[in-house]
């Protein structure tokens, strides 16, 4: 599918069409010119000033996680292979998935992320003025709305574009923020549309009672509302990595300390395996496919070559993709 937009008239539209078309004419033609050879999407007249990226025969908008308006679009060849809608974990930006989604649409899969901004994580600190902040018993509406509506406006433009459903990938706090969107957000009659969860180091369950909740209670509300009785249309598959081993200050190296304060809070144990951040003790559902991918870190950010989503450890999973 080639994706229009962005061009300030006719004439460029045409210009570049006919560039894309170059392959074919040289296949015709005998010469055997790729994708790469014969068009640069960084380079295309009407690339400029955007980030652009290519999957097979697919000229896909800008990856930077924004929404996409005033769509035009040009059909030459129907995509195989189902969409994804990417749900970002906590702290972190839409911006943060960009080499995600370019891994992921040279595999076929067009993308589209949830926008978020790294600031717009402290609207959950309003929570601290409520009393279920301090009694471990907040709800998800009470600081999570804003990313439910930018879920849902995201989610609507992949129904408007994608009849045949779509994917879900979440990251980190996205994996059971995609859980309660698909329990208690999107309506009976669209479930049809997704066609698989797929969580990244998830932290999916709640720390054992003698242990502080960081969500302060966001996870057992999660656990009690949205318990394994699955969504029988949606495929779950919990992929956790296991990279790190918790060690006590003066036991190992500073990332394996920075582990185990990360695990302890998380499972209750610091001295357990796990990406870094989400120990695989918490990363896992009851029934839901289970994937441990040794090696993998927690965050695109401080490892984006040996996180869940870099080249390599990503043909771990995607095969669970529709």
């Amino acid at each position: 599918m080639l994706r229009v937009e962005n061009f300030e008239n006719f004439g460029s539209f045409f210009e570049s069409l006919s560039e894309s078309l170059l392959p074919f004419k040289a296949r015709l033609e005998g010469k055997d010119l790729g994708f790469g050879e014969a068009i640069d999407p960084l380079k295309s007249p009407f690339a400029e000033g955007s980030r652009w990226s290519m999957s097979w025969c697919c000229f896909a908008s800008p990856s930077s996680g924004t929404p996409r308006h005033h769509r035009r679009e040009l059909t030459c060849m129907k995509q195989e292979k189902a969409p994804c809608v990417i749900l970002p974990g906590f702290g972190n930006k839409s911006d943060d998935y960009v080499e995600f989604v370019r891994t992921l649409e040279g595999r076929g899969h067009r993308c589209y992320v949830v926008p978020v901004k790294r600031s717009d994580w402290w609207k959950t600190f309003k929570g601290l003025r409520t009393r279920n902040y301090w009694t471990g018993k907040l709800e998800p509406n009470m600081v999570l709305d804003w990313y439910f509506n930018s879920v849902r406006n995201t989610m609507q433009e992949a129904e408007e574009n994608e009849s045949d459903g779509f994917n879900i990938i979440g990251h980190s706090a996205g994996g059971w923020l995609g859980r309660i969107y698909l329990h208690e957000r999107i309506p009976v009659q669209k479930n049809q549309l997704v066609k698989t969860l797929i969580t990244l180091g998830t932290p999916h369950l709640p720390p054992p009672k003698n242990t502080f909740d960081q969500t302060r209670g966001l996870l057992t509300y999660v656990n009690t509302r949205c318990d394994n009785n699955h969504r029988k249309e949606v495929s779950y598959i919990c992929v956790g990595g296991k990279s790190l081993q918790g060690k006590k200050w003066r036991e190992g190296k500073f990332e394996e300390w920075f582990a185990y304060q990360s695990y302890g809070p998380v499972c209750g144990v610091g001295a357990t395996w796990g990406d870094g951040i989400t120990p695989l003790e918490s990363a896992f559902l009851e029934d839901a496919e289970r994937i441990v991918i040794e090696g993998a870190l927690h965050s695109p950010v401080s490892a984006p070559s040996s996180w869940y989503g870099s080249e390599g450890l990503i043909d771990k999973w995607i095969h669970h993709l529709q």
